[in-house]
């Protein structure tokens, strides 16, 4: 895309040139992750009903070049509504929920809490991010990945 739109605008060196900045910064976060354990992750993007990234999505590749595991990658769909039973099912070790760009981060935080026996819950490893360059990609895309390795 990168490519296409500046070639549109006759700016293709400075297209390249963004590209290699970009695919050099997720290189590095890439080399830094290797050998790191795997941990199961979940991505919310909101509570009603309980959606969550599945397979196939942006979100579900930072996942994966994040160092995580996608629990709802087999759920069925890139959006899967899941229940709860489901969730507590997979016991997710880190969950990031970025419903707060949709809701009250008071809101956000209050959902987990009732769950202590997931394994994220239990160990501190949920994370409210409302930034929604972790949502769509773009040039942002080694900010979005440094943020995920590190939650994850």
């Amino acid at each position: 895309s990168i490519a296409a739109i500046a070639a549109a605008i006759g700016r293709e060196a400075e297209g390249r040139a963004l590209w290699q900045r970009i695919a050099a910064a997720v290189a590095a976060v890439r080399a830094r992750l290797e050998g790191v354990a795997r941990r199961r992750t979940l991505v919310v993007v909101g509570h009603t009903p309980l959606v969550v990234a599945g397979k196939g999505v942006f979100l579900d590749e930072l996942i994966e070049m994040g160092g995580g595991s996608n629990v709802a990658a087999g759920a069925g769909g890139q959006w899967p509504h899941l229940s709860l039973e489901f969730v507590l099912a997979q016991a997710p070790e880190v969950i990031i929920d970025t419903s707060v760009g949709m809701e009250a981060e008071s809101q956000a935080a209050a959902f987990w809490t009732p769950f202590p026996t997931l394994p994220a819950v239990r160990e501190g490893r949920v994370y409210l991010y409302g930034d929604f360059a972790l949502l769509r990609p773009g040039p942002r895309l080694p900010e979005a990945l440094e943020t995920v390795a590190r939650f994850i």
